[in-house]
């Protein structure tokens, strides 16, 4: 069986992929989060002994050819029920790939499979799998903490589970962010408080994640953090909203050290924005800005400074674009002393 969505085939996996497997499977960054891995070549092509047609799937980009990844539906027929799974190579990270390639097998389980209910685990840290559950309707149901062993990282971490049941995926069928995003939608912006802790996270582990940023910081630090700031009156927090699904944040500061070119002893600091992707290049980051500004000014601020890496062109262009002077740019330094 193959399956077939706008930019991808799913056929059967076969020993015949080897290379493609092994090339992912012996990957340290690619099976950081998985039970599996790095493998040898002998366990890879162990693996491939197991798999079966019709439950274990090849991605291939039918643009080239090209295997990207792997995974499937592993049903339980007794029960209706199926378990999902999935791995892309690395270099196709960031792509759209992974919501595509798990979109078409939530269909294929409750479509041709006939299951009632589908579920899938995956490590919290793990944020682009978790993302794609999110994006194809999937709910997340448990927070296990320290349940997972990272064998990469060799520690225990927060393992969650997501599940979507068959009337959901109906009722939600046909719908997606892009979708949404093409629509006539109401965008509202709003203060965060501590019930938004959820949201805040989700935007700006993304916004640190994927946006070529290379952070280091890790779902649990973020959530440390962002609790500190929520109670902290020298910073805010601003999301922006489409119906009930957040999509944009803001967070600004009151800082009183010196910032390179102001004057004033207190100063407002943009300190992150960030959209999701679909929602760009509608205003939303501007508005996002100016409610920053709009709280600056209420707190006695006359000025708003922020910054960007050199590199960053985009962030770059959307500062001057929504008012920012350049004021200087600086290389830093280090060197490490000898005692």
């Amino acid at each position: 069986m193959t399956l077939e969505t706008k930019r991808l085939l799913l056929r059967p996996l076969t020993a015949d992929d080897f290379e493609a497997v092994h090339s992912w499977a012996s990957n340290p960054d690619n099976v950081r989060f998985m039970s599996f891995g790095p493998n040898t070549e002998e366990q890879t092509r162990e693996f491939l002994t197991l798999v079966t047609a019709g439950r274990d799937f090849a991605v291939v980009l039918k643009a080239t050819g090209t295997v990207i990844g792997s995974g499937g539906v592993y049903a339980d027929e007794d029960n209706d029920t199926g378990h999902i799974g999935w791995i892309l190579h690395r270099d196709y990270w960031q792509k759209g790939y992974g919501t595509e390639f798990g979109g078409e097998i939530i269909r294929y389980g409750f479509e041709d499979l006939k299951l009632r209910r589908l579920t899938a685990p995956c490590a919290v840290d793990n944020y682009g799998s978790w993302r794609v559950m999110e994006r194809n309707g999937m709910r997340r149901e448990a927070l296990h903490r320290k349940a997972f062993w990272a064998r990469i990282d060799k520690e225990w971490v927060d393992l969650v589970h997501y599940a979507i049941l068959a009337e959901e995926y109906r009722l939600n069928k046909g719908k997606s962010v892009a979708a949404k995003a093409t629509k006539a939608v109401t965008i509202t912006y709003r203060e965060a408080s501590a019930a938004d802790i959820d949201a805040l996270n989700n935007l700006l582990f993304s916004l640190y994640h994927n946006e070529g940023q290379d952070s280091k910081v890790t779902w649990e630090e973020l959530v440390a953090e962002n609790e500190k700031i929520l109670a902290d009156e020298n910073h805010v927090f601003f999301l922006a909203f489409a119906e009930d699904e957040a999509v944009g944040v803001s967070h600004g500061s009151l800082r009183r050290e010196y910032v390179n070119g102001t004057n004033d002893e207190l100063k407002g600091y943009l300190e992150a924005i960030y959209v999701v992707p679909h929602y760009r290049k509608k205003g939303i980051a501007s508005e996002l800005d100016k409610v920053i500004g709009h709280w600056a000014v209420k707190n006695g601020c006359r000025e708003m400074a922020s910054d960007c890496l050199l590199e960053n062109t985009d962030s770059y262009v959307f500062h001057r674009r929504i008012g920012y002077e350049e004021t200087e740019r600086n290389i830093f330094f280090l060197k490490i002393l000898t005692p």
